[in-house]
C-alpha cells in the first residue's frame, strides 16, 4: 500500500490541466498559499498532460474531464497505465450522477464538480492524497444502490460503452459522421456502426431521433466553468 502523501515530510507537488486559462490560475493561487502544497504545473490538453507529468512527475492531478473536446476517461485510462501511482482528483463540470462512476473506472481516485466550495475541494484532495477514494454523498449513495440493486446509475450514459457515449456527445455538439471519424482516430463505418448500436440500446428510430437526442442530452449537462475559489 502506498504511504499517504501527507505523511511525508514534503509539499505535494500538484498538477493543474484545466483548458479554462481563468479558473487555472484561481486554483493556483488558491492552492500556493495552502501549507504543505505547490502547484508544480499546468496544462491545457491530453498532449500537454502527458508531456508536464513525464517531465514534473507530480504527486497529484486535478483534472477537468473536458480539455479542448477531448476525452478525459480515455486519458485517465492511459495515465494510470503509463503512470500507476500518479493520483487523479477529477475537478470538473461535467455531472458527477453521469461520469463520476466512468471516472473511477477508469482509475482515478475521486471526482467532485467545479460547483462545490473550496472547502470542499480540499476534503476531496486531502482525501485522496490519504490514499482513499472522494465521492459527494449523493454519488455515494448512488453507487451503492447500483452495487445492491444491479441497476444503472445514469440513464443514457449507463447503457453506453465508453465510446458509444463519446459518439454521442459528439453528434449532440454538432459533429457529423465524418468529423466525429476524424476527431476519435477512428474510420467512417466504425462510427456508423457506432451510431446504429446507440440507436437500438436507447430504442431511437431514425438518425433524426438520434441527433436530437444527443442534442438534448448535451444541453442537459451544459454547466458554466467559472468559479471563484479565491
Amino acid at each position: 500500500m502506498d504511504t499517504p502523501i501527507n505523511s511525508i515530510s514534503r509539499q505535494c507537488e500538484i498538477l493543474i490541466a484545466d483548458d479554462h486559462p481563468i479558473f487555472r490560475m484561481g486554483i493556483i493561487n488558491w492552492l500556493n498559499r495552502i501549507d504543505g502544497f505547490h502547484v508544480c504545473g499546468e496544462a491545457e490538453s491530453k498532449s500537454t498532460v502527458r508531456q508536464a507529468i513525464q517531465e514534473l512527475k507530480p504527486d497529484l492531478l486535478l483534472l477537468d474531464l473536458r480539455l479542448g473536446g477531448e476525452d478525459g476517461i480515455e486519458l485517465i485510462k492511459w495515465l494510470k497505465n503509463e503512470f500507476p501511482s500518479l493520483l487523479i482528483l477529477v475537478l470538473s463540470q461535467c455531472d458527477e450522477m453521469i461520469f463520476g462512476s466512468r471516472a473511477l473506472r477508469a482509475g482515478a481516485s475521486g471526482f467532485i464538480m467545479k460547483e462545490r466550495s473550496p472547502k470542499e475541494l480540499m476534503m476531496a484532495i486531502r482525501t485522496v492524497l490519504h490514499s482513499k477514494i472522494y465521492t459527494s454523498p449523493a454519488l455515494s449513495e448512488m453507487l451503492l444502490k447500483a452495487m445492491y440493486q444491479k441497476t444503472s446509475i445514469d440513464d443514457i450514459s449507463g447503457q453506453l460503452s465508453d465510446r458509444e457515449l463519446q459518439v454521442f456527445e459528439l453528434l449532440g455538439v454538432g459533429l457529423g459522421t465524418r468529423a466525429i471519424a476524424e476527431r476519435l482516430r477512428l474510420g467512417v463505418k466504425t462510427v456508423e456502426t457506432h451510431r446504429e448500436n446507440i440507436k437500438k440500446k436507447l430504442g431511437l428510430k431514425d438518425s433524426s431521433s438520434l441527433m436530437h437526442a444527443a442534442i438534448n442530452w448535451i444541453q442537459k449537462q451544459t454547466y458554466s466553468p467559472l468559479q471563484t475559489l479565491v
